[in-house]
């Protein structure tokens, strides 16, 4: 048999495995569940001893449910593995003695637990930093969630992603990817076709080859019942991660439990199980799907955010021909600063697909999550008066004049919102005088600040022009 287990009981994936070099003999259990206070599980027996012959096919000689908490079980399975050997075998195997022995360490094993920790050293990370994958997107190791309403190109925004994980090599301006990764995308949503179209016209106009290190499958089951075809998957191809697209359709019926958050929390623990990380899209709810703000989480439980260690809003904003405003927003991460986003563009059409972000910027976030009030016409302006006096306040401080980002750290707020203060003060044309040991300053109030317009000999001003 290839690819020999240890001697005795080892954890596997799903359960555990005992193998009796000796006799050539193998034990797999999956499933492991207690049912009515009994120990029960998928048991499959393999034997490469010669004369031994399965009726199942070749070394397999049995599989199926086993109480291992039964000793009637014990022996009728013993029983029905005698018939499968030579007589002058079974005296060598002694299938009664051996289920007994299985069964008790397989006991043991699913009472105890096996221990997979170690002693702390606190050895730190390169740099004394957390690695990323894919910065600011996706961090080593760590499961991220990425949602937005649907249409808003989570799929594209990914597929471009991964591709460049699979090359090792960012095809996002604003994404940084530094190694080489081998990915495998779980598919609910889509089919293989539509999957070789996307894959296909971002490839074309990165002038790249999809790479052999990205795996793609098209689900059916839940993410929980599919965990073995996953498993073998994650072997076959020797993937580093995963991505799941998406979500809600990866996640059992939340009709099974009395708790609408288990669904969520069992997909977390099937990552787990199947000792893996990777990226998961998700929706949003459908007060978020004609709204001018990003939306702040996933759909559905709040489990969805806080399981995940890092949480990002794809934001698509106006269309200017086939070119749309992106927006990735961080409302939530155990990786940094919470609460940043990035601004871009999302260009798609027949002959290309590309995405393009800048530096995080809070206050975009601030401007995205409060609505961009300070691009907004206003028939609420204010007075001259009403000007002069907060000129006057802010020409204390600034006696030569002030940028907008001036005014928001002499006002403890950001630039964002003083923009939008000064735009409710004054329109572009308003200026204002102000009049000052013998002269008449004239100041400009726009958007961009407070600006020195003109400096005059002072004469008596009632106003403002």
């Amino acid at each position: 048999m290839a690819d020999l287990p240890p001697e005795g009981l080892s954890q596997t994936r799903f359960g555990c495995r005992y193998y009796i070099p000796e006799i050539h003999t193998i034990f797999d259990v999956v499933d492991m569940r207690r049912k009515s206070g009994e120990l029960w599980g998928e048991l499959t027996i393999r034997c490469n001893l010669e004369g031994v012959r399965g009726q199942l096919d070749g070394n397999r000689l049995r599989q199926g449910n086993f109480n291992f908490s039964s000793v009637t079980a014990r022996q009728s399975w013993a029983k029905a593995l005698e018939a499968m050997a030579p007589p002058e075998l079974n005296k060598r195997l002694e299938w009664g003695n051996l289920l007994e022995h299985v069964s008790q360490a397989v006991l043991d094993h699913e009472r105890t637990g096996s221990i997979r920790g170690g002693v702390i050293t606190g050895k730190r990370m390169n740099g004394g930093g957390r690695p990323w994958a894919a910065w600011p997107i996706l961090p080593h190791h760590e499961n991220a969630t990425l949602f937005s309403r649907g249409g808003a190109g989570k799929t594209a925004f990914v597929a471009t992603t991964v591709l460049g994980l699979g090359l090792g090599q960012s095809l996002t301006p604003g994404v940084r990817i530094d190694r080489p990764y081998r990915v495998a995308y779980l598919d609910w949503e889509t089919n293989v076709e539509t999957a070789e179209d996307l894959w296909g016209l971002i490839a074309e106009t990165a002038k790249v080859a999809v790479p052999p290190t990205i795996w793609y499958e098209p689900m059916e089951g839940s993410l929980e019942r599919s965990l073995p075809l996953v498993s073998n998957i994650l072997d076959k191809h020797r993937a580093d991660l995963v991505v799941i697209d998406s979500v809600g359709m990866a996640l059992l019926s939340s009709g099974d439990f009395s708790d609408p958050s288990e669904s969520i929390i069992r997909a977390y623990q099937s990552l787990r199980r199947l000792e893996t990380w990777g990226l998961l899209i998700d929706h949003v709810s459908s007060g978020d799907l004609h709204g001018g703000k990003p939306a702040v989480k996933a759909y559905g439980s709040i489990y969805r955010m806080n399981l995940a260690r890092h949480a990002l809003a794809l934001h698509i904003g106006d269309r200017a021909g086939d070119t749309k405003h992106a927006y990735l927003v961080c409302p939530k991460t155990n990786m940094g600063r919470d609460e940043w986003a990035m601004a871009g563009t999302f260009v798609r059409s027949d002959s290309e697909l590309r995405w393009e972000f800048g530096e995080p910027d809070f206050d975009l976030y601030d401007r995205l999550m409060n609505g961009d009030e300070e691009e907004e016409e206003s028939e609420a302006r204010a007075t001259p008066r009403m000007a002069d006096r907060i000129l006057s306040y802010l020409l204390s401080c600034f006696p030569r004049g002030a940028t907008t980002a001036d005014i928001a750290r002499q006002l403890h707020t950001t630039a964002g919102m003083a923009r939008n203060r000064l735009n409710r003060l004054a329109s572009d044309q308003l200026t204002v005088i102000v009049e000052r040991q013998g002269q008449e300053n004239v100041w400009a109030l726009t958007q961009e600040g407070i600006n020195l317009a003109q400096t005059v000999n002072a004469s008596p001003a009632e106003g403002a022009d």
